[in-house]
Protein backbone atom coordinates (compact mmCIF):
# COMPACT_ATOMS: atom_id res chain seq x y z
CA UNK A 1 0.00 0.00 0.00
CA UNK A 2 2.91 2.14 1.03
CA UNK A 3 4.49 1.40 -2.16
CA UNK A 4 1.31 2.63 -4.46
CA UNK A 5 0.67 5.30 -2.41
CA UNK A 6 4.61 6.56 -3.38
CA UNK A 7 3.99 5.45 -6.92
CA UNK A 8 1.04 8.33 -7.37
CA UNK A 9 2.42 10.91 -5.69
CA UNK A 10 5.54 10.32 -7.86
CA UNK A 11 3.30 10.31 -10.66
CA UNK A 12 1.62 13.26 -9.54
CA UNK A 13 4.37 15.48 -9.20
CA UNK A 14 5.72 14.33 -13.06
CA UNK A 15 2.52 15.11 -14.73
CA UNK A 16 2.47 18.77 -16.72
CA UNK A 17 0.59 21.27 -14.02
CA UNK A 18 -2.78 22.17 -15.90
CA UNK A 19 -2.70 25.15 -17.67
CA UNK A 20 -4.68 28.49 -16.00
CA UNK A 21 -6.36 31.58 -17.41
CA UNK A 22 -5.76 34.89 -15.53
CA UNK A 23 -8.05 37.33 -16.52
CA UNK A 24 -7.76 41.35 -16.37
CA UNK A 25 -8.68 43.17 -14.67
CA UNK A 26 -10.34 40.86 -12.13
CA UNK A 27 -7.62 39.07 -11.31
CA UNK A 28 -4.96 41.71 -12.58
CA UNK A 29 -5.02 45.39 -12.74
CA UNK A 30 -3.24 45.50 -15.96
CA UNK A 31 -2.09 42.78 -19.11
CA UNK A 32 1.49 43.21 -17.73
CA UNK A 33 0.86 42.05 -14.51
CA UNK A 34 -1.05 39.08 -15.86
CA UNK A 35 1.36 37.99 -18.70
CA UNK A 36 4.31 38.57 -15.84
CA UNK A 37 2.77 36.03 -13.23
CA UNK A 38 1.59 34.02 -16.55
CA UNK A 39 3.17 30.34 -17.06
CA UNK A 40 3.91 28.06 -20.05
CA UNK A 41 0.48 27.52 -21.86
CA UNK A 42 -1.34 30.06 -19.82
CA UNK A 43 -4.18 32.04 -21.28
CA UNK A 44 -4.30 35.53 -20.54
CA UNK A 45 -8.23 36.83 -21.05
CA UNK A 46 -8.51 40.55 -20.76
CA UNK A 47 -11.71 42.15 -20.87
CA UNK A 48 -13.34 45.51 -22.81
CA UNK A 49 -11.53 48.75 -21.71
CA UNK A 50 -8.51 50.72 -22.52
CA UNK A 51 -5.24 49.71 -21.12
CA UNK A 52 -2.65 52.56 -21.01
CA UNK A 53 0.19 50.34 -21.13
CA UNK A 54 3.27 48.71 -23.36
CA UNK A 55 3.18 45.06 -23.04
CA UNK A 56 6.25 42.25 -23.26
CA UNK A 57 5.29 38.46 -23.76
CA UNK A 58 8.04 36.27 -22.67
CA UNK A 59 6.45 33.66 -21.65
CA UNK A 60 6.11 30.38 -24.52
CA UNK A 61 2.98 29.14 -25.52
CA UNK A 62 1.23 32.02 -24.25
CA UNK A 63 -2.30 32.39 -25.20
CA UNK A 64 -3.47 36.28 -25.32
CA UNK A 65 -7.24 36.86 -25.69
CA UNK A 66 -8.54 39.93 -26.03
CA UNK A 67 -12.21 40.56 -25.48
CA UNK A 68 -12.71 44.51 -27.19
CA UNK A 69 -9.91 45.46 -25.31
CA UNK A 70 -7.44 48.23 -26.19
CA UNK A 71 -3.87 48.72 -25.97
CA UNK A 72 -2.88 52.22 -25.98
CA UNK A 73 0.54 52.51 -25.56
CA UNK A 74 0.73 56.78 -25.88
CA UNK A 75 3.54 56.87 -28.25
CA UNK A 76 5.79 55.15 -25.20
CA UNK A 77 6.90 52.09 -27.03
CA UNK A 78 5.53 48.82 -28.74
CA UNK A 79 1.89 48.02 -28.19
CA UNK A 80 3.05 44.52 -27.41
CA UNK A 81 6.07 42.69 -27.83
CA UNK A 82 6.21 39.45 -28.53
CA UNK A 83 9.75 38.03 -27.57
CA UNK A 84 8.73 33.62 -26.73
CA UNK A 85 8.06 30.95 -29.11
CA UNK A 86 4.16 29.27 -29.69
CA UNK A 87 2.20 33.05 -28.61
CA UNK A 88 -1.14 33.58 -30.22
CA UNK A 89 -2.55 37.41 -29.59
CA UNK A 90 -6.20 37.74 -30.71
CA UNK A 91 -9.38 39.92 -30.60
CA UNK A 92 -7.26 43.32 -29.32
CA UNK A 93 -7.24 46.84 -30.70
CA UNK A 94 -4.29 48.08 -30.70
CA UNK A 95 -3.46 52.13 -30.60
CA UNK A 96 -0.61 54.82 -30.65
CA UNK A 97 2.48 52.85 -30.44
CA UNK A 98 6.25 52.87 -31.73
CA UNK A 99 4.82 49.38 -33.79
CA UNK A 100 1.36 48.15 -32.93
CA UNK A 101 2.61 45.05 -32.27
CA UNK A 102 6.60 43.56 -33.25
CA UNK A 103 7.08 39.61 -32.48
CA UNK A 104 10.01 37.20 -32.97
CA UNK A 105 9.82 33.43 -32.72
CA UNK A 106 8.65 30.44 -34.32
CA UNK A 107 4.93 28.94 -34.19
CA UNK A 108 3.57 32.40 -33.33
CA UNK A 109 -0.29 33.38 -34.71
CA UNK A 110 -1.29 37.21 -34.84
CA UNK A 111 -5.26 36.95 -35.48
CA UNK A 112 -8.56 39.79 -35.73
CA UNK A 113 -6.48 42.61 -34.17
CA UNK A 114 -7.31 46.05 -35.27
CA UNK A 115 -4.15 48.60 -35.00
CA UNK A 116 -4.53 52.49 -35.42
CA UNK A 117 -2.06 55.46 -35.75
CA UNK A 118 0.89 53.46 -34.74
CA UNK A 119 4.51 55.71 -35.93
CA UNK A 120 5.77 52.51 -37.63
CA UNK A 121 4.78 49.17 -38.55
CA UNK A 122 1.01 48.14 -37.29
CA UNK A 123 2.52 44.67 -37.10
CA UNK A 124 6.30 43.89 -37.37
CA UNK A 125 7.15 40.41 -37.17
CA UNK A 126 9.97 37.65 -38.30
CA UNK A 127 10.03 33.89 -37.80
CA UNK A 128 8.36 30.68 -38.84
CA UNK A 129 5.85 29.02 -38.54
CA UNK A 130 3.92 31.95 -38.67
CA UNK A 131 0.28 33.31 -39.04
CA UNK A 132 -1.51 36.51 -39.48
CA UNK A 133 -4.72 36.74 -40.23
CA UNK A 134 -7.94 38.74 -40.01
CA UNK A 135 -6.08 42.12 -38.91
CA UNK A 136 -7.17 45.77 -39.39
CA UNK A 137 -4.35 48.10 -39.65
CA UNK A 138 -5.00 51.59 -40.73
CA UNK A 139 -3.23 55.35 -40.41
CA UNK A 140 0.17 54.05 -39.45
CA UNK A 141 3.31 55.86 -40.37
CA UNK A 142 5.39 53.07 -41.65
CA UNK A 143 4.55 49.60 -43.67
CA UNK A 144 1.57 47.77 -42.37
CA UNK A 145 2.45 44.15 -42.54
CA UNK A 146 6.25 43.94 -42.07
CA UNK A 147 7.51 40.59 -42.25
CA UNK A 148 11.07 38.59 -42.76
CA UNK A 149 10.98 34.61 -43.02
CA UNK A 150 13.80 33.46 -40.82
CA UNK A 151 13.45 30.37 -39.65
CA UNK A 152 12.18 26.85 -41.21
CA UNK A 153 8.62 26.90 -41.84
CA UNK A 154 5.89 28.63 -43.55
CA UNK A 155 4.46 31.71 -43.22
CA UNK A 156 1.15 32.65 -44.06
CA UNK A 157 -0.36 36.21 -44.23
CA UNK A 158 -4.14 36.23 -45.20
CA UNK A 159 -7.17 38.07 -44.80
CA UNK A 160 -5.95 41.22 -43.33
CA UNK A 161 -7.33 45.22 -43.92
CA UNK A 162 -4.21 47.61 -44.74
CA UNK A 163 -5.71 51.04 -45.41
CA UNK A 164 -4.60 54.24 -45.72
CA UNK A 165 -1.19 53.97 -44.21
CA UNK A 166 2.56 55.98 -45.03
CA UNK A 167 4.11 52.75 -46.16
CA UNK A 168 3.91 49.73 -48.04
CA UNK A 169 0.65 47.75 -47.28
CA UNK A 170 2.32 44.10 -46.83
CA UNK A 171 5.75 44.11 -47.46
CA UNK A 172 7.54 40.67 -47.43
CA UNK A 173 11.07 39.22 -47.00
CA UNK A 174 12.17 35.85 -47.69
CA UNK A 175 10.11 32.85 -49.60
CA UNK A 176 7.79 29.78 -48.07
CA UNK A 177 4.68 32.46 -47.69
CA UNK A 178 1.39 32.51 -48.64
CA UNK A 179 -0.20 36.18 -49.37
CA UNK A 180 -3.89 35.27 -49.31
CA UNK A 181 -6.97 36.99 -49.75
CA UNK A 182 -5.72 40.57 -48.53
CA UNK A 183 -7.32 43.83 -49.04
CA UNK A 184 -4.24 46.57 -49.16
CA UNK A 185 -5.86 50.15 -50.69
CA UNK A 186 -5.20 54.02 -50.41
CA UNK A 187 -1.97 52.79 -49.22
CA UNK A 188 1.28 55.61 -49.63
CA UNK A 189 3.53 53.06 -51.13
CA UNK A 190 2.85 50.08 -52.94
CA UNK A 191 -0.14 47.54 -51.90
CA UNK A 192 2.13 44.27 -51.54
CA UNK A 193 5.79 44.35 -52.03
CA UNK A 194 7.91 41.05 -51.66
CA UNK A 195 11.55 40.40 -52.27
CA UNK A 196 12.15 36.46 -52.51
CA UNK A 197 15.12 35.66 -50.69
CA UNK A 198 16.06 31.87 -50.05
CA UNK A 199 18.24 33.54 -47.00
CA UNK A 200 20.21 30.87 -46.64
CA UNK A 201 22.38 32.28 -43.67
CA UNK A 202 19.65 31.29 -41.35
CA UNK A 203 20.53 27.80 -42.68
CA UNK A 204 17.00 27.61 -44.09
CA UNK A 205 16.08 25.25 -47.31
CA UNK A 206 16.69 27.44 -50.51
CA UNK A 207 14.04 27.76 -52.99
CA UNK A 208 10.74 27.55 -51.25
CA UNK A 209 7.79 28.52 -53.13
CA UNK A 210 5.96 32.06 -53.03
CA UNK A 211 2.26 32.10 -53.64
CA UNK A 212 0.16 35.70 -54.00
CA UNK A 213 -3.05 34.82 -55.01
CA UNK A 214 -7.13 36.78 -54.27
CA UNK A 215 -5.38 39.65 -52.80
CA UNK A 216 -7.15 43.60 -53.80
CA UNK A 217 -4.14 46.42 -53.99
CA UNK A 218 -6.21 48.74 -55.48
CA UNK A 219 -6.04 52.76 -54.83
CA UNK A 220 -2.76 53.17 -53.74
CA UNK A 221 -0.07 55.91 -54.90
CA UNK A 222 2.76 53.52 -55.87
CA UNK A 223 2.27 49.82 -57.11
CA UNK A 224 -0.41 47.80 -56.67
CA UNK A 225 1.97 44.99 -56.10
CA UNK A 226 5.85 45.15 -56.36
CA UNK A 227 7.44 41.50 -56.42
CA UNK A 228 11.54 40.72 -56.67
CA UNK A 229 12.75 37.37 -56.88
CA UNK A 230 16.32 36.48 -58.03
CA UNK A 231 16.29 33.07 -56.63
CA UNK A 232 15.03 29.79 -58.15
CA UNK A 233 11.77 29.85 -56.12
CA UNK A 234 8.45 29.33 -58.08
CA UNK A 235 6.43 32.18 -57.25
CA UNK A 236 2.95 32.54 -58.65
CA UNK A 237 0.86 35.79 -58.59
CA UNK A 238 -2.38 34.77 -59.85
CA UNK A 239 -6.36 35.95 -59.30
CA UNK A 240 -5.59 39.02 -57.65
CA UNK A 241 -6.95 43.08 -58.30
CA UNK A 242 -4.12 45.51 -59.08
CA UNK A 243 -6.23 47.86 -60.42
CA UNK A 244 -6.93 52.07 -59.64
CA UNK A 245 -3.06 52.28 -58.61
CA UNK A 246 -0.97 55.74 -59.53
CA UNK A 247 2.10 53.73 -60.70
CA UNK A 248 1.85 50.18 -62.30
CA UNK A 249 -0.74 47.57 -61.68
CA UNK A 250 2.22 45.05 -60.87
CA UNK A 251 5.77 45.72 -61.11
CA UNK A 252 7.41 42.56 -61.05
CA UNK A 253 11.30 42.00 -61.73
CA UNK A 254 12.08 38.23 -61.47
CA UNK A 255 12.93 35.15 -62.94
CA UNK A 256 10.78 31.84 -62.31
CA UNK A 257 7.23 33.08 -62.13
CA UNK A 258 3.88 32.34 -63.00
CA UNK A 259 1.37 35.59 -63.44
CA UNK A 260 -2.38 34.29 -64.31
CA UNK A 261 -5.95 35.63 -64.01
CA UNK A 262 -4.66 38.95 -62.36
CA UNK A 263 -7.00 42.16 -63.05
CA UNK A 264 -4.62 45.19 -63.90
CA UNK A 265 -7.14 47.94 -64.51
CA UNK A 266 -7.13 51.76 -65.18
CA UNK A 267 -3.50 52.07 -63.28
CA UNK A 268 -2.22 55.44 -64.26
CA UNK A 269 1.18 53.88 -66.39
CA UNK A 270 1.51 50.12 -67.20
CA UNK A 271 -1.01 47.63 -65.96
CA UNK A 272 1.59 44.79 -65.75
CA UNK A 273 5.52 46.31 -65.99
CA UNK A 274 7.59 43.24 -66.13
CA UNK A 275 11.42 42.90 -66.24
CA UNK A 276 11.35 38.69 -66.60
CA UNK A 277 12.85 35.62 -67.41
CA UNK A 278 10.92 32.10 -67.63
CA UNK A 279 7.95 33.74 -66.56
CA UNK A 280 3.95 32.47 -67.69
CA UNK A 281 1.79 35.35 -68.52
CA UNK A 282 -1.68 34.08 -68.93
CA UNK A 283 -5.29 35.13 -69.07
CA UNK A 284 -4.89 38.33 -66.90
CA UNK A 285 -6.57 41.77 -67.84
CA UNK A 286 -4.52 44.82 -68.59
CA UNK A 287 -7.18 47.50 -69.83
CA UNK A 288 -7.65 50.85 -69.54
CA UNK A 289 -4.27 51.89 -68.25
CA UNK A 290 -2.47 55.16 -68.66
CA UNK A 291 0.50 53.47 -70.27
CA UNK A 292 0.94 50.15 -71.86
CA UNK A 293 -1.14 47.35 -71.22
CA UNK A 294 1.60 44.74 -70.72
CA UNK A 295 5.35 46.26 -71.02
CA UNK A 296 7.99 43.23 -70.88
CA UNK A 297 11.96 44.10 -70.46
CA UNK A 298 15.09 43.58 -68.27
CA UNK A 299 15.80 45.29 -65.20
CA UNK A 300 19.27 44.71 -65.35
CA UNK A 301 19.83 48.29 -65.08
CA UNK A 302 17.50 49.45 -62.44
CA UNK A 303 19.23 50.92 -59.40
CA UNK A 304 16.38 49.90 -56.99
CA UNK A 305 18.21 46.60 -56.01
CA UNK A 306 16.90 43.86 -58.23
CA UNK A 307 18.37 43.39 -61.99
CA UNK A 308 17.09 40.13 -62.37
CA UNK A 309 15.19 39.56 -65.54
CA UNK A 310 16.44 39.83 -68.84
CA UNK A 311 13.42 39.44 -71.07
CA UNK A 312 14.16 36.36 -72.24
CA UNK A 313 11.94 33.27 -72.93
CA UNK A 314 8.30 34.51 -71.98
CA UNK A 315 5.37 32.78 -72.40
CA UNK A 316 1.96 35.55 -72.65
CA UNK A 317 -0.99 33.65 -73.85
CA UNK A 318 -4.47 34.25 -73.64
CA UNK A 319 -4.26 38.17 -71.86
CA UNK A 320 -6.88 41.06 -72.58
CA UNK A 321 -5.33 44.35 -73.45
CA UNK A 322 -7.94 47.10 -74.23
CA UNK A 323 -8.34 50.44 -74.31
CA UNK A 324 -4.40 51.36 -72.91
CA UNK A 325 -3.40 55.17 -73.30
CA UNK A 326 -0.18 53.12 -74.70
CA UNK A 327 0.34 49.94 -76.06
CA UNK A 328 -1.42 46.81 -75.84
CA UNK A 329 2.00 44.44 -75.41
CA UNK A 330 5.04 45.89 -75.77
CA UNK A 331 8.66 43.77 -75.75
CA UNK A 332 11.63 46.44 -75.75
CA UNK A 333 14.09 43.75 -74.81
CA UNK A 334 14.23 39.66 -75.22
CA UNK A 335 15.09 36.71 -77.24
CA UNK A 336 12.75 33.62 -77.76
CA UNK A 337 9.80 35.24 -76.07
CA UNK A 338 6.28 34.34 -77.12
CA UNK A 339 2.90 36.50 -78.06
CA UNK A 340 0.18 34.25 -78.38
CA UNK A 341 -3.80 34.22 -78.45
CA UNK A 342 -3.62 37.48 -76.87
CA UNK A 343 -6.38 40.24 -77.38
CA UNK A 344 -5.22 43.76 -78.03
CA UNK A 345 -7.77 45.87 -79.16
CA UNK A 346 -8.66 49.72 -79.00
CA UNK A 347 -5.61 50.59 -77.32
CA UNK A 348 -4.44 54.01 -78.34
CA UNK A 349 -1.03 53.34 -79.78
CA UNK A 350 0.09 50.04 -81.32
CA UNK A 351 -1.88 46.33 -80.51
CA UNK A 352 1.71 44.84 -80.27
CA UNK A 353 4.64 46.45 -80.65
CA UNK A 354 8.19 44.90 -80.40
CA UNK A 355 10.25 48.41 -80.09
CA UNK A 356 13.44 47.53 -80.48
CA UNK A 357 16.65 45.36 -82.61
CA UNK A 358 16.92 43.92 -78.44
CA UNK A 359 13.96 41.72 -79.10
CA UNK A 360 15.21 38.46 -81.05
CA UNK A 361 13.18 35.71 -82.42
CA UNK A 362 9.83 36.70 -80.78
CA UNK A 363 7.10 34.59 -81.84
CA UNK A 364 3.71 37.06 -82.88
CA UNK A 365 1.23 33.69 -82.86
CA UNK A 366 -2.73 33.86 -83.38
CA UNK A 367 -3.33 37.21 -81.92
CA UNK A 368 -6.42 39.77 -82.72
CA UNK A 369 -4.77 43.25 -82.62
CA UNK A 370 -7.66 45.83 -83.94
CA UNK A 371 -9.08 48.65 -83.49
CA UNK A 372 -6.00 50.42 -82.40
CA UNK A 373 -4.68 53.84 -83.24
CA UNK A 374 -1.48 52.79 -84.41
CA UNK A 375 -0.61 49.40 -86.07
CA UNK A 376 -2.03 46.36 -84.88
CA UNK A 377 1.13 44.85 -84.84
CA UNK A 378 4.61 47.51 -85.40
CA UNK A 379 7.72 44.70 -85.46
CA UNK A 380 11.44 46.28 -85.38
CA UNK A 381 12.67 42.96 -83.85
CA UNK A 382 14.73 40.69 -85.06
CA UNK A 383 13.79 37.37 -87.18
CA UNK A 384 9.89 37.97 -85.54
CA UNK A 385 7.78 34.80 -86.06
CA UNK A 386 4.82 36.76 -87.32
CA UNK A 387 1.76 33.89 -88.05
CA UNK A 388 -1.98 33.53 -87.69
CA UNK A 389 -2.87 36.98 -86.39
CA UNK A 390 -5.99 39.32 -87.24
CA UNK A 391 -4.89 42.75 -87.58
CA UNK A 392 -8.32 45.27 -88.90
CA UNK A 393 -8.97 48.33 -88.48
CA UNK A 394 -6.15 50.09 -86.58
CA UNK A 395 -5.47 53.85 -87.92
CA UNK A 396 -3.00 56.32 -88.86
CA UNK A 397 -3.43 54.75 -92.42
CA UNK A 398 -1.55 52.02 -91.86
CA UNK A 399 -2.11 48.39 -90.74
CA UNK A 400 0.96 46.21 -89.93
CA UNK A 401 4.44 47.30 -89.90
CA UNK A 402 6.25 44.32 -90.21
CA UNK A 403 9.59 45.09 -91.60
CA UNK A 404 11.62 47.84 -93.30
CA UNK A 405 10.59 51.31 -92.54
CA UNK A 406 8.81 51.32 -89.15
CA UNK A 407 10.48 52.73 -86.40
CA UNK A 408 14.00 53.13 -87.67
CA UNK A 409 13.59 50.15 -90.44
CA UNK A 410 14.94 48.05 -88.01
CA UNK A 411 12.43 44.82 -88.22
CA UNK A 412 12.96 41.71 -90.07
CA UNK A 413 10.79 38.76 -90.22
CA UNK A 414 11.69 35.16 -90.10
CA UNK A 415 8.40 33.61 -91.04
CA UNK A 416 4.65 35.75 -92.26
CA UNK A 417 2.14 33.18 -92.89
CA UNK A 418 -1.82 32.89 -92.59
CA UNK A 419 -2.36 36.31 -91.26
CA UNK A 420 -5.56 38.26 -91.86
CA UNK A 421 -4.85 42.38 -92.44
CA UNK A 422 -7.52 44.53 -93.14
CA UNK A 423 -6.85 48.30 -93.98
CA UNK A 424 -5.43 50.58 -91.85
CA UNK A 425 -8.07 53.30 -92.93
CA UNK A 426 -10.74 54.18 -95.82
CA UNK A 427 -8.50 55.10 -98.68
CA UNK A 428 -4.71 53.78 -97.44
CA UNK A 429 -3.71 50.04 -98.17
CA UNK A 430 -2.55 48.06 -95.08
CA UNK A 431 1.77 48.46 -95.65
CA UNK A 432 4.15 45.31 -95.15
CA UNK A 433 6.69 47.71 -96.08
CA UNK A 434 9.78 45.63 -97.01
CA UNK A 435 7.72 42.19 -96.90
CA UNK A 436 5.65 42.86 -99.96
CA UNK A 437 5.51 39.32 -101.06
CA UNK A 438 2.30 39.32 -98.83
CA UNK A 439 -0.80 41.00 -99.16
CA UNK A 440 -3.27 42.21 -97.26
Amino acid sequence: MRTASMLLALLALAAPAAADTLKVPADFATIGDAVAAAADGDTVSVSKGTYLETVIVSVPNLKLVGKNATIDAQFAGTCLDIEANGVSVSGFTLANGTNGIFASGSDISISKCKVYTCQAAGISAEGAPFTISGNTVQGCGGDVISYLHSLPGDGLIEKNTCLQNNGDGIEVTGDATTLSKNRCEQNENSGINVFVDSLSLFGLPVDQPVLIEKNTCDGNEDDGADVLNGTLSLVTIEKNSFSNNCDDGLFCDALNVVISKNTCDDNMDDGLDLAVTGTQIEKNSASGNQDDGISIGSALDLGNGGGFGTGNDNTATNNTCKGNRGDGIVISVGNDDTLASNKCTGNLDDGIDLNSAASTATAVLDNTCSDNGHEGIDNTGQQTAIEGNVCKNNGRGVGPDIAGTGDGGAGTVATFTGNKFGTGGDTTASRLDNYTATGP
